[in-house]
């Protein structure tokens, strides 16, 4: 067939490393059968099934990785029973979905640095199901949708709300594969009747059938193009069977290759980009190439590669690929013992240039669309890149260093601007892949009489691992002069001293300029190199030097020293999260509702009793009085009954009966729960309130005054209430997306609202309808919550970065232009809820289905952030809610109570922080609290422009006295008292030494024996 068609992958030849370049010593060898390919690989890690007690471990290791490990291997144990499926997040190289035969289906995320020992906690559970999951795959191009096949079923999640979105059950016997559309739009199955399906989910139908398999044996399909899938199955006579298909039309195939005879299929890999289609089975010792074509005959085979025996293989994304060796694909293969990374090249004359007919533009890794767009109906391409190190910086293989160009260096034309250089990627620096995650510069500087700035290479490392070439500087005319009194220089071009920076080259992920090495060939001069995320700013003095001394020997550039800085001391750094004895637990709890709207904290309680939303479609509320701890009976527990489902729901904070709840009917009802808790369900409100168009995000109470209440919708607006009226009195517009999240300001004169267009807007609402500040806010479209600390000087963001990381940040809240301050956490849909204790400055973070909560100190020092120790649960909670200040236990230290809602079981959770002296009232802790459970002003006189403080209280015993007036411990008894022992100086102890030594010796005046003998006279010896 290759002699009948051109194709410039005819010689694509695998190349299969040295064993040294093998992962070897691994256990694989008894793996279980399963729909599953065994091994996945991102452009980070490598995941694969490995023999374990149970069998339901996997292994996880970056995919760099090579050479013998050492046993035994760090594992994820995932489940009670052999992980039967798993993917990797194509938008999150760290987001791991796993399915297994105990019939469960869980997220996990991978640390940055891999896993490094046994023992993860899942990120999420999404399901316990009936029968054992046989596939599961991510979506395309939607964020956070995943699809699950168990048994006869296949289920489409949004992991971001955990939640079934799609249930497509038209299947009569086990479900044996499935496949998305390249755009996400249809997805196809394979079924043991032998049948292919191609269903539309959001419409919930099947839009075409056809008996395309020749027999019920193990079975897979895989779209290769928008209207065109191909199956792999066993005929009737045992022979491997390789069919194409038109989405259209399932009745004929376009196309079919018959192979040799065998007991397991062939597992397809397909390269949407180049039409290459790799084909293995498992227990195989080889591996086909097959090209795909868009005309007869289709299929046109390739050479069949002989290899190690096959357990599993994967293909490693595009952009993990060194195209300027002309690697067009990379296999991986599992075996008995090893993981063998096979590499397919096209043969070239030179490999010192791009080829781009060889590399079209591939998959980004970036989401086209949300969930909630495709949900909504919404269709979009993949976002594709180029693979072309000149056009796309990130995309320069980390193992190879290419002849740098020329690159033009040019100054802005605008007069006051700052001058930029033109930055084109040519080539990686190798000497940084020894500290991955940073960016590092390099700059020469040649000095003459003019002096020049030489070529310089400027490389970068970028925080996800992955090296961006290096950038070449052309020279730059400069004058030079020594400083020893500055700590930086300044480069300028001529004789304007203007400042010259360079930008950061554009890449999919962020870096950090961390350091600067500096090479001079004359005189020393100091480069100052800004560590700013964005862009690094290079200056040099002017020079004022004897040019005879500026040929002098250069003098060694020595590191300057850090400053050192004293770590700052916080009294909460150890805040410690006990959870309560069980006997002070509420069990029992039934059918708890988590398909809430991310903008509901799920959960809300005050110091009497507790709110949860439960499952049903009309709004079922459970309100349990905290006082009645224990079990609660099977049946018969009365609740609140809104008719319709549920959005959000919050209590009166001035009001412990009082409850106001938010539906889907756009429509606010406020319930009056009867003096010492319900005794029957409750389904007529005290009040309604209806003004909003369109379904209600949330709803506020006001922290101040009594009958003012916020609410914001879908139709973009916010609206403020008079609940003592009934009526509407503010509306507040100028929001072009979804609202996310409300906040009053502490002192109630403002609030501030965080949306889907990433910006954050400040109102002041008595005085405009419209913000008085907008800023830039968190660029993930998954969600963001904010709220003001700091006596309203400063407003705290959660959100997420278009790489799905959990960001924190803080703004001042007279200047939203940029945050003060960000910290970016792990990578987990869910976003962050905060909690803040106004008292101590502390905000608690924790999210829905997470297992632990974080803790944070903001202050008005920089970095403005500091973190607290964590707490972490024995299990994941579906909500939190933190209780009032007035139920403390300030006898323990206890300056936060909190309650967590488990599967079936409501648990208190004490924050304390260790203290030696508990005897007294610590002070230091617990200053004056407001008296948040009494209003200040009514809603009257709020809306006509009145402003007051809550009365504030102090929570000292009257049996206990403070910490701050205690009495001084008196200093312990020294062991040994050297008080009464003279001091000696060094030469009084050398004297004293030698005088002991000199009384040891035996000396004495008497003339020695020889000094005695008697001699004779001269003469005497004459004769």
């Amino acid at each position: 067939m290759w002699k009948l068609k051109v194709s410039k992958y005819k010689n694509t030849t695998p190349k299969i490393p040295k064993k040294e370049q093998w992962l070897t010593n691994v256990s694989a060898n008894k793996l279980m059968q399963s729909a599953g390919d065994h091994i996945k690989a991102s452009c980070t890690f490598m995941v694969f099934n490995v023999d374990a007690q149970g069998g339901g471990s996997l292994c996880i290791l970056p995919l760099s990785t090579k050479g013998k490990q050492d046993k035994p291997l760090p594992l994820l144990r995932a489940h009670t029973s052999f992980v039967s499926d798993f993917d990797l997040s194509p938008f999150n190289d760290a987001l791991l979905a796993t399915g297994s035969f105990d019939c469960t289906v869980k997220l996990w995320t991978i640390p940055d640095e891999g896993l490094t020992e046994s023992g993860l906690d899942p990120t999420c559970n999404l399901s316990t199901l009936t029968r054992r999951v046989e596939s599961l795959l991510w979506h395309p191009t939607a964020d956070g949708i995943l699809a699950v096949a168990a048994g006869e079923t296949v289920k489409v999640w949004d992991v971001n709300q955990t939640a079934v979105k799609y249930d497509l059950s038209d299947h009569s016997d086990v479900i044996q594969s499935i496949s998305w559309k390249l755009d996400g739009s249809l997805l196809a199955t394979t079924c043991k009747d032998k049948n292919l399906r191609i269903f539309d989910p959001r419409a919930g139908v099947k839009i075409q059938e056809g008996m395309c398999l020749p027999t019920n044996r193990d079975s897979r399909v895989k779209w290769v193009n928008d209207d065109r899938l191909i199956t792999s199955a066993l005929n009737t006579s045992r022979s491997r069977e390789i069919c194409l298909w038109d989405q259209k039309n399932l009745s004929t195939p376009l196309g079919r290759l018959e192979l040799e005879t065998a007991t397991s299929i062939l597992v397809p890999l397909f390269d949407q980009d180049t039409n290459m289609l790799f084909l293995a089975g498992k227990g195989d010792t080889s591996i086909k190439f097959v090209e795909i074509a868009n005309a007869a005959p289709y299929i046109n085979p390739g050479p069949t590669d002989p290899v190690e025996q096959i357990k599993g293989l994967c293909m490693v994304p595009k952009r993990a690929l060194d195209v300027m060796n002309c690697e067009t694909a990379r296999i991986l293969l599992l075996g008995k013992s090893n993981v063998i990374p096979v590499t397919y090249q096209i043969p070239r004359k030179s490999y010192s240039e791009f080829y781009p007919d060889l590399f079209p533009d591939t998959f980004s890794g970036e989401p086209s669309m949300s969930a909630e767009e495709w949900c909504s109906g919404q269709n979009k391409p993949v976002n594709k890149i180029s693979l072309n190190p000149s056009k796309n910086p990130a995309m320069a293989h980390k193992d190879r260093e290419h002849v740098p160009e020329r690159v033009d260096m040019e100054a802005t034309e605008a007069e006051d601007a700052p001058r930029l250089l033109k930055i084109t990627p040519l080539s990686t620096d190798t000497d940084c892949q020894s500290h991955p995650g940073k960016t590092e510069l390099k700059i020469q500087l040649k000095t003459t009489k003019t002096s020049e700035v030489e070529p310089n290479v400027v490389s970068t490392h970028h925080t996800n691992g992955e090296v961006a070439p290096p950038v070449i500087q052309q020279p730059v005319h400069v004058h030079l002069m020594s400083s020893t009194a500055h700590q930086s220089s300044r480069i300028s071009t001529g004789d304007d001293p203007e400042l010259t920076s360079v930008p950061e080259p554009t890449s999919m992920h962020e870096s950090t300029v961390t350091r600067a090495h500096v090479n001079i060939q004359q005189p020393r001069q100091d480069i100052a190199v800004s560590e700013k995320p964005e862009t690094a700013h290079v200056h040099a003095q002017e020079p004022q030097q004897d040019p005879v001394a500026s040929e002098q020997p250069k003098p060694e550039v020595k590191k300057a020293r850090k400053p050192f800085q004293a770590s700052r001391q916080c009294k909460f750094r150890y805040v410690t999260g006990t959870p309560l004895h069980k006997s002070q637990h509420i069990e029992n709890l039934r059918g708890s509702y988590r398909s809430l709207p991310g903008e509901s904290d799920a959960m809300c309680a005050n110091k009497d009793r507790c709110a949860v939303p439960l499952s049903g479609t009309a709004g079922l509320i459970a309100v349990l009085e905290l006082c009645n701890v224990g079990r609660l009976p099977d049946m018969g527990i009365p609740l609140v009954q809104n008719g319709c489902p549920l959005s959000d729901f919050v209590w009166d904070p001035f009001n412990t009966r009082r409850l106001a709840t938010a539906c889907d009917d756009a429509k606010i009802r406020v319930f009056e729960i009867p003096e010492g808790g319900l005794t029957e369900t409750l389904t007529a409100p005290e009040q309604y309130l209806s003004g909003h168009n369109e379904r209600i995000y949330f709803i506020r109470f006001h922290p101040l005054a009594e009958d003012v209440l916020a609410s914001g919708s879908y139709d973009m607006t916010v609206r403020i209430w008079d609940l003592e009226a009934g009526v509407e009195m503010i509306r507040l517009e100028g929001h072009e997306d979804q609202i996310f999240c409300f906040a009053w300001s502490l002192d109630g004169r403002k609030c501030a609202t965080v949306s889907k267009d990433g910006l954050i807007r400040v109102y002041d609402p008595r005085h405009s309808t419209s913000p008085i500040q907008v800023g830039p806010g968190p660029e993930g479209s998954r969600g963001a919550r904010i709220v003001w600390v700091l006596n309203d000087k400063y407003l705290f963001v959660s959100g997420a970065t278009k790489s799905q990381t959990r960001l924190i940040s803080i703004y001042n809240s007279e200047d939203l232009s940029s945050p003060l301050n960000s910290v970016s956490l792990d990578t987990v849909p869910s976003i962050l809820i905060p909690f803040y204790d106004e008292d101590t400055s502390v905000v608690f973070l924790t999210a829905r289905g997470d297992i632990r909560v974080n803790a944070f100190e903001v202050s008005e020092d920089e970095p403005h952030l500091f973190e607290l120790s964590s707490f972490k649960g024995a299990k994941q909670h579906q909500a939190i809610a933190f209780l009032p200040k007035s139920v403390v236990n300030v006898r323990e230290v206890e300056f936060a109570k909190a309650l967590r809602l488990l599967p079936g079981v409501i648990e208190p959770v004490s924050f304390t922080i260790p203290r030696v002296k508990k005897a007294f009232f610590q002070d230091d802790v617990f200053p004056d609290t407001k008296v948040t459970w009494e209003p200040a002003l009514t809603s009257s006189e709020w809306f006509n422009g009145a402003n007051k403080s809550l009365r504030k209280i102090n929570l000292k015993p009257e049996d206990m006295e403070t910490l701050s007036h205690a009495p001084a411990k008196a200093p312990a008894a020294k062991k040994y008292d050297y008080s009464s022992k003279p001091y000696k100086s060094d030469k009084e102890k050398q004297e004293e030494l030698i005088s002991a030594v000199t009384d040891k010796l035996d000396t004495h005046d008497e003339p020695l024996p020889q000094d005695l003998t008697e001699g004779v006279d001269p003469d005497e010896w004459d004769d």
